[in-house]
């Protein structure tokens, strides 16, 4: 899987949108639907959230506390 990146100009402002600071999150994964971003945290401690383009609201919120063992996090 590829590393997340910074967001767009496009991209913050939809982050903001849905109550989120845009420099806390970087983009995982962006198709015409939906906006996967994950938070800049602790490896061990990063939280997923994918946004919906259409409403501009949080479609699904997903934490990984824990997940994470000898530094390799499921799904990241």
């Amino acid at each position: 899987m590829k590393q997340p990146k910074k967001p767009t100009l496009a991209q913050k402002k939809l982050i903001a949108d849905a109550g989120l600071d845009p420099e806390k999150w970087l983009v995982r994964y962006e198709d015409n639907r939906y906006l996967h971003i994950i938070d800049r945290g602790v490896l061990e401690q990063r939280e997923v959230h994918i946004i919906d383009r259409q409403t501009g609201e949080i479609a699904v919120q997903q934490s990984i506390r824990g997940a994470c063992k000898n530094g390799k996090c499921p799904g990241i």
